[in-house]
């Protein structure tokens, strides 16, 4: 009797034992899927965040991107201002005769152009009367007349809707075009500069006054002598306001037709617009 109880608690003290060790696995295991889930949703947000910056950063970039395209739309000499002209032949700025404004033994006239719309002939730029003396404009291509209504064309015009440095000079054989700095034409072209006592005109000429185009204009700079590549390729895209070796006048026609030297100040002639960009 005594053994078969005995025998009877040993089996019942078994079960009891193996019952406690299964609660025991299946709750590790309960743990330990929840541990992977977790680890999961902790990678899944990792990865999201990565995502999220990574999206941010390449926004931001763009953002900066477009920002820096924006501002290289405008030149620095342009940033203070210009004259637009829309095509109204008594808009002009005319500077009295002066015989420093007759270089003869060479010539550089620079500046800045935008052209809106080419709806004349010739749109002009600047002219000291087209048959005697220099004038410069824009026929489709870029055109010079050195004197003696003898013209000088350039391979290229310009752009509509965009700012664009431009160059000629001349020593009496060669005219030579530049584009934003870069030499892009010489022509051989025999003949001296004339001299004569007639005004000279931005956006305008004397004989040739009804052809003004929809354009604007800004710091123009009259050199009494012929400017190197090197020259024009280091300054192009400076504005110029101190007085320098063979240079004139500088008109910035940001406000008005003063010379930026102070030597050779222009009448704003009827009613062209100065404007800031």
């Amino acid at each position: 009797m005594k053994n078969t109880t005995l025998l009877m608690f040993v089996l019942l003290f078994s079960v009891l034992i193996s019952g406690c060790g299964g609660g025991s696995d299946s709750s590790a295991s309960s743990s330990s899927v929840t541990s992977s889930v977790s680890s999961s949703s902790s990678e899944a947000s990792s990865e999201s965040s990565v995502s999220s910056s990574s999206s941010s950063s390449s926004s931001s970039s763009s953002s900066s991107s477009s920002s820096s395209s924006s501002a290289e739309t405008v030149p620095a000499p342009v940033a203070d201002g210009f004259m637009l002209l829309e095509g109204v032949n008594d808009d002009y700025i005319e500077i009295p005769h002066h015989a420093d404004l007759n270089p003869t033994e060479g010539i550089t006239i620079e500046g800045w152009i935008r052209v809106d719309s080419f709806d004349v002939s010739c749109a002009n730029i600047i002219g000291k009367q087209w048959t005697s003396s220099y004038w410069l404009g824009v026929c489709t291509k870029f055109r010079f007349y050195p004197g003696d209504a003898i013209n000088v064309d350039a391979s290229f015009g310009f752009e509509l809707d965009k700012w664009t440095h431009w160059a000629v000079t001349s020593d009496n054989s060669i005219v030579r075009f530049y584009l934003n700095g870069a030499l892009m034409d010489e022509v051989e072209a025999p003949g001296d500069l004339i001299a004569n006592d007639l005004a000279l005109r931005i956006g305008s000429d004397v004989d040739f006054g009804d052809n003004v185009g929809f354009i604007a204009l800004s710091e123009i700079r009259l050199w009494g002598l012929v400017r190197s590549e090197v020259q024009i390729a280091a300054a192009w895209d400076l504005a110029i306001t101190e007085p320098q070796e063979g240079l004139i006048a500088v008109w910035p026609l940001n406000e008005d037709g003063r010379d930026a030297l102070g030597n050779h100040h222009g009448t704003v002639m009827g009613a062209p617009v100065f404007m800031t960009p």
